[in-house]
């Protein structure tokens, strides 16, 4: 397993996410015509520890997490249902994750809500 596997798995198996969007957690990017409210994630980099010794091992990827709805309070519920799954995340593919930022953005031409997640996940690879 890798890390992308394992955030799928973490917000694909949590209950309250599970609720909102059901399976609609996708890598990247939304399918064409999608079912509302969806969540994607994508990979934005993955910073690496060194040490005087040489590489440490110790990663520290940053991963968005978009929250898609048709109302705002509906990319909010599910925001709120990603962070949940996150903070909560007990030992996090071996380290520890954080939610470090979000985002409320709206896209007029296809009206949808857009709320971006971003968080850290620090572990070892």
């Amino acid at each position: 397993m890798n890390v992308n596997d394992e955030l799928y798995r973490q917000l694909t198996g949590y209950a309250g996410l599970a609720a909102l969007v059901g399976g609609r957690v996708y890598r990247v990017h939304l399918p064409q015509d999608p079912t509302l409210p969806a969540v994607t994630y994508q990979r934005i980099d993955t910073p690496r520890e060194y040490s005087h010794d040489g590489e440490s091992f110790l990663v520290h990827p940053r991963f968005q997490i978009s929250c898609w709805a048709g109302t705002q309070s509906g990319g909010e519920a599910v925001a709120n249902q990603v962070r949940a799954a996150l903070a909560g995340w007990p030992d996090a593919y071996g380290g520890a994750a954080f939610v470090e930022s979000q985002a409320d953005l709206y896209d007029p031409d296809t009206a949808i809500y857009h709320i971006p997640v971003d968080v850290v996940i620090w572990h070892r690879e």
